[in-house]
Protein backbone atom coordinates (compact mmCIF):
# COMPACT_ATOMS: atom_id res chain seq x y z
CA UNK A 1 0.00 0.00 0.00
CA UNK A 2 2.76 2.37 0.54
CA UNK A 3 4.68 1.68 -2.34
CA UNK A 4 1.36 2.38 -4.54
CA UNK A 5 1.08 5.71 -2.35
CA UNK A 6 4.85 6.39 -2.82
CA UNK A 7 4.48 5.63 -6.59
CA UNK A 8 0.86 7.47 -7.01
CA UNK A 9 3.09 11.25 -5.75
CA UNK A 10 6.36 10.35 -7.49
CA UNK A 11 3.77 10.16 -10.41
CA UNK A 12 1.61 13.45 -9.21
CA UNK A 13 5.20 15.10 -8.91
CA UNK A 14 6.35 14.31 -12.35
CA UNK A 15 3.55 15.83 -13.65
CA UNK A 16 3.46 18.98 -11.62
CA UNK A 17 7.41 18.99 -12.68
CA UNK A 18 6.22 18.66 -16.59
CA UNK A 19 3.47 21.10 -16.40
CA UNK A 20 5.78 24.14 -14.50
CA UNK A 21 8.29 23.36 -17.13
CA UNK A 22 6.07 23.34 -20.13
CA UNK A 23 4.54 26.92 -18.66
CA UNK A 24 7.76 28.21 -17.71
CA UNK A 25 9.01 27.68 -21.38
CA UNK A 26 6.00 28.90 -23.15
CA UNK A 27 6.07 32.21 -20.81
CA UNK A 28 9.54 32.55 -21.66
CA UNK A 29 9.10 32.54 -25.67
CA UNK A 30 5.56 34.02 -26.16
CA UNK A 31 7.41 36.87 -23.56
CA UNK A 32 10.31 37.25 -26.19
CA UNK A 33 7.98 37.34 -29.08
CA UNK A 34 5.49 39.91 -27.69
CA UNK A 35 8.39 42.19 -26.53
CA UNK A 36 9.91 42.49 -29.58
CA UNK A 37 6.91 42.23 -31.89
CA UNK A 38 4.42 45.68 -32.91
CA UNK A 39 0.65 44.54 -34.59
CA UNK A 40 -2.00 46.12 -36.09
CA UNK A 41 -5.45 46.07 -35.17
CA UNK A 42 -8.62 47.95 -37.18
CA UNK A 43 -12.22 47.85 -36.38
CA UNK A 44 -14.73 48.32 -39.30
CA UNK A 45 -17.57 50.15 -38.43
CA UNK A 46 -19.65 47.23 -40.03
CA UNK A 47 -19.47 44.45 -42.08
CA UNK A 48 -21.07 45.89 -45.14
CA UNK A 49 -18.34 45.30 -48.11
CA UNK A 50 -18.14 49.59 -48.49
CA UNK A 51 -17.55 49.41 -44.71
CA UNK A 52 -14.94 46.59 -45.17
CA UNK A 53 -13.02 48.03 -47.89
CA UNK A 54 -12.66 51.09 -46.06
CA UNK A 55 -11.03 49.35 -43.02
CA UNK A 56 -8.32 47.81 -45.98
CA UNK A 57 -7.90 50.80 -47.55
CA UNK A 58 -7.10 52.53 -44.01
CA UNK A 59 -4.68 49.17 -43.28
CA UNK A 60 -2.99 50.04 -46.59
CA UNK A 61 -2.07 53.46 -46.14
CA UNK A 62 -1.38 53.53 -42.62
CA UNK A 63 1.29 51.04 -43.39
CA UNK A 64 2.49 52.18 -46.60
CA UNK A 65 2.68 55.12 -44.58
CA UNK A 66 5.33 53.20 -41.69
CA UNK A 67 6.89 50.89 -43.71
CA UNK A 68 9.01 53.73 -45.18
CA UNK A 69 10.68 54.04 -41.88
CA UNK A 70 11.31 50.41 -41.26
CA UNK A 71 14.95 49.12 -41.85
CA UNK A 72 16.60 45.69 -40.53
CA UNK A 73 18.12 47.80 -37.79
CA UNK A 74 14.71 48.90 -36.60
CA UNK A 75 13.62 47.74 -33.39
CA UNK A 76 10.00 47.18 -31.83
CA UNK A 77 10.78 50.78 -29.37
CA UNK A 78 11.47 52.44 -32.87
CA UNK A 79 8.38 51.61 -34.32
CA UNK A 80 6.58 52.93 -31.19
CA UNK A 81 8.40 55.67 -30.94
CA UNK A 82 7.89 56.76 -34.87
CA UNK A 83 4.17 56.55 -34.42
CA UNK A 84 4.08 58.87 -31.11
CA UNK A 85 6.24 61.34 -33.69
CA UNK A 86 4.04 61.25 -36.48
CA UNK A 87 0.31 60.49 -34.72
CA UNK A 88 -0.68 64.27 -36.84
CA UNK A 89 0.36 62.39 -39.95
CA UNK A 90 -1.52 58.93 -39.12
CA UNK A 91 -4.42 61.23 -37.70
CA UNK A 92 -4.08 62.41 -41.50
CA UNK A 93 -3.97 59.47 -43.07
CA UNK A 94 -7.12 58.04 -41.86
CA UNK A 95 -9.15 61.04 -41.88
CA UNK A 96 -8.23 61.26 -45.67
CA UNK A 97 -8.72 58.32 -46.06
CA UNK A 98 -12.44 58.08 -44.91
CA UNK A 99 -13.22 61.03 -46.73
CA UNK A 100 -12.16 60.22 -49.89
CA UNK A 101 -14.81 56.60 -49.83
CA UNK A 102 -17.44 59.16 -49.02
CA UNK A 103 -17.85 59.07 -45.44
CA UNK A 104 -17.68 61.16 -41.93
CA UNK A 105 -17.15 58.25 -39.54
CA UNK A 106 -15.37 59.15 -36.26
CA UNK A 107 -12.56 57.08 -35.90
CA UNK A 108 -9.75 57.04 -32.65
CA UNK A 109 -6.54 55.27 -32.88
CA UNK A 110 -3.93 54.55 -29.60
CA UNK A 111 -1.18 52.07 -28.72
CA UNK A 112 -2.95 49.96 -26.75
CA UNK A 113 -2.20 45.94 -25.59
CA UNK A 114 -4.98 43.58 -27.83
CA UNK A 115 -5.77 40.04 -27.84
CA UNK A 116 -5.20 38.32 -31.04
CA UNK A 117 -5.75 35.13 -31.56
CA UNK A 118 -3.53 32.27 -34.09
CA UNK A 119 -2.37 33.88 -36.93
CA UNK A 120 -0.27 32.45 -40.00
CA UNK A 121 1.72 34.87 -42.19
CA UNK A 122 3.10 32.98 -44.83
CA UNK A 123 5.49 30.44 -42.98
CA UNK A 124 5.18 32.90 -40.11
CA UNK A 125 2.49 31.63 -37.54
CA UNK A 126 1.97 33.78 -33.90
CA UNK A 127 0.56 32.23 -31.29
CA UNK A 128 -2.68 33.97 -29.50
CA UNK A 129 -1.81 36.35 -26.91
CA UNK A 130 -1.62 40.24 -25.77
CA UNK A 131 0.26 41.73 -27.93
CA UNK A 132 0.93 46.26 -27.90
CA UNK A 133 -0.68 47.31 -31.00
CA UNK A 134 -1.67 50.37 -32.81
CA UNK A 135 -5.63 49.99 -32.15
CA UNK A 136 -7.92 51.43 -35.07
CA UNK A 137 -11.30 51.80 -34.69
CA UNK A 138 -13.50 52.85 -36.91
CA UNK A 139 -17.10 54.54 -36.71
CA UNK A 140 -19.59 51.80 -35.04
CA UNK A 141 -16.69 49.39 -34.38
CA UNK A 142 -19.30 46.70 -35.22
CA UNK A 143 -17.41 45.42 -38.07
CA UNK A 144 -14.62 42.48 -38.36
CA UNK A 145 -11.56 43.31 -37.00
CA UNK A 146 -8.22 42.73 -38.88
CA UNK A 147 -5.22 41.25 -37.23
CA UNK A 148 -1.45 42.06 -38.79
CA UNK A 149 1.96 42.64 -37.90
CA UNK A 150 3.39 46.35 -38.14
CA UNK A 151 6.55 45.37 -36.78
CA UNK A 152 8.47 43.10 -38.02
CA UNK A 153 6.19 44.16 -41.53
CA UNK A 154 4.52 40.65 -41.88
CA UNK A 155 0.71 41.71 -43.41
CA UNK A 156 -0.55 41.57 -46.55
CA UNK A 157 -1.23 45.05 -48.83
CA UNK A 158 -2.93 45.00 -51.82
CA UNK A 159 -3.72 40.99 -51.69
CA UNK A 160 0.09 40.63 -51.81
CA UNK A 161 2.40 38.75 -49.08
CA UNK A 162 5.12 41.72 -47.92
CA UNK A 163 6.67 38.71 -46.30
CA UNK A 164 10.02 39.41 -47.66
CA UNK A 165 13.26 37.65 -46.31
CA UNK A 166 14.36 41.02 -45.16
CA UNK A 167 11.06 40.70 -42.71
CA UNK A 168 12.34 37.51 -41.61
CA UNK A 169 15.26 38.91 -41.36
CA UNK A 170 14.38 41.45 -39.03
CA UNK A 171 12.37 39.26 -36.71
CA UNK A 172 15.35 36.72 -36.34
CA UNK A 173 16.96 40.02 -35.49
CA UNK A 174 14.63 40.95 -32.94
CA UNK A 175 14.14 37.43 -31.32
CA UNK A 176 15.95 34.23 -30.36
CA UNK A 177 16.84 31.42 -32.52
CA UNK A 178 14.51 29.39 -30.60
CA UNK A 179 11.97 31.16 -30.81
CA UNK A 180 12.07 32.07 -34.16
CA UNK A 181 12.02 28.27 -34.91
CA UNK A 182 9.06 27.93 -33.05
CA UNK A 183 7.13 30.16 -34.80
CA UNK A 184 8.49 29.74 -38.43
CA UNK A 185 9.36 26.10 -38.78
CA UNK A 186 7.18 23.06 -40.02
CA UNK A 187 9.03 20.19 -37.91
CA UNK A 188 7.20 17.90 -36.19
CA UNK A 189 9.14 19.08 -33.20
CA UNK A 190 8.55 22.75 -33.38
CA UNK A 191 4.68 22.19 -34.21
CA UNK A 192 4.44 20.03 -31.12
CA UNK A 193 6.08 23.05 -29.20
CA UNK A 194 3.56 25.46 -30.87
CA UNK A 195 0.94 23.75 -30.09
CA UNK A 196 2.29 24.02 -26.27
CA UNK A 197 3.12 28.02 -26.40
CA UNK A 198 -0.55 28.31 -28.02
CA UNK A 199 -1.84 26.49 -24.54
CA UNK A 200 -0.18 28.07 -22.21
CA UNK A 201 -0.25 31.69 -23.25
CA UNK A 202 -4.07 31.60 -23.78
CA UNK A 203 -3.57 30.63 -19.69
CA UNK A 204 -1.58 33.63 -19.90
CA UNK A 205 -4.04 35.93 -21.93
Amino acid sequence: MKSIKLTFIILLLFIIYIFLSAKSYSTYVFDNLSNEVFRLHIVANSNSSEDQYLKLQIRDNVLSYINNFITKDTKKSDVISIINAHKDEINSIIKSTIEKNGYNYNYSFNIEKCYFPTKNYGDISLPEGMYDCLNIKIGNQAGENWWCVMFPPLCIIDTEMWLKEESKEILLNNIDQESYDIVSSKKGEYKVKFKILEIFSSFNS
